[in-house]
């Protein structure tokens, strides 16, 4: 190629992959995912995904930022516009964790 890094792609980024971002994937938006979207993702997985509170939660993060629950007690009520009671479980939607509404995969 006619850059100057050291691979054989021509876009003088050195990563190898053609886009000119540096990145490796080949996508073009610098993040390192590889889906195009220009953010980086949360998951891949649904099980890469956990409720971000302990007791009725209404969100979902990446499990590497689930709540420390141990110890806590949570009330038995189905709380209306949180994941009780088979309301919802949290999924993996291109690349973020979100709320599904109904029962998930047991885990």
């Amino acid at each position: 190629d006619s850059d100057s890094d050291s691979d054989t792609d021509g876009d003088g980024d050195g990563d190898g992959d053609g886009d000119g971002d540096g990145d490796g994937d080949g996508d073009g938006d610098g993040d390192g995912d590889g889906d195009g979207d220009g953010d980086a993702d949360q998951c891949t997985d649904d099980l890469d995904c956990v409720p971000a509170q302990c007791c009725h939660p209404d969100a979902c993060v990446p499990a590497a930022e689930a709540p420390e629950c141990n110890g806590i007690f949570c009330t038995d009520e189905c709380r209306q516009g949180t994941m009780d009671c088979g309301a919802g479980h949290c999924g993996c939607e291109q690349g973020a964790c979100v709320v599904v509404a109904g029962l998930g995969g047991v885990r």
